[in-house]
């Protein structure tokens, strides 16, 4: 990130230290990423610091089901 944050097109970006952090406030969350640490995330806890419940899944990792019970507007990039 310290890169990152030093590049001219990253100046009006927000950098987060955690997923949680990132959530905060948010009306969406897009995941395209396989990261390890975004498989096992609190999803009752992402969701209780959103403003909106929209989660969008670029990598399919997470099951479409599960996501929608716990209230989340779910879409699974190329799932129909």
């Amino acid at each position: 990130m310290d890169k990152a944050r030093k590049h001219p097109a990253c100046s009006n970006i927000d950098f987060c230290t955690n997923p949680y952090e990132a959530a905060e406030g948010s009306d969406a969350i897009i995941v395209v990423t396989e990261w390890r640490e975004f498989n096992h995330l609190d999803f009752i806890k992402i969701k209780s610091v959103m403003r909106n419940n929209i989660f969008i899944d670029g990598r399919n990792m997470y099951d479409p089901s599960r996501m929608k019970k716990m209230g989340f507007t779910y879409s699974g990039i190329g799932r129909q």
